[in-house]
């Protein structure tokens, strides 16, 4: 087993998940992929050269699921991510998740 397998706390899978990433209020927003993904974390390719702070919120435009993410490393146009949870937006009660759910059905409409 490989080192930085070693690390991992749950097995990452490979996947091409089209993800919104949003901070701020009004959002700030870019779009990306998620290339791996885990229960725990995972990594991010950007559409774009962005400079992201060190938390944001990741939405997985076709499952409706919130990631709040920690960045834990950087590669341009890579972003290694932990999720601080992880929460499906239909049907929140949450104000501020209200809000991210609204940003992801104008989104998955446009």
């Amino acid at each position: 087993m490989a080192v930085a397998d070693e690390r991992r706390r749950a097995p990452r899978r490979r996947t091409r998940l089209t993800v919104a990433v949003a901070w701020d209020e009004p959002p700030e927003l870019v779009r990306g992929t998620f290339k791996d993904l885990s229960d725990v974390g995972g990594r991010i390719l950007l559409d774009e050269d962005v400079s992201l702070p060190d938390t944001f919120d990741a939405i997985q435009l076709t499952a409706g699921m919130l990631h709040e993410c920690r960045v834990v490393w950087r590669a341009e146009p890579l972003v290694g991510v932990a999720f601080n949870r992880s929460v499906p937006l239909k049907g929140t009660k949450e104000p501020r998740l209200m809000k991210r759910a609204q940003l992801w059905i104008r989104l998955l409409n446009r």
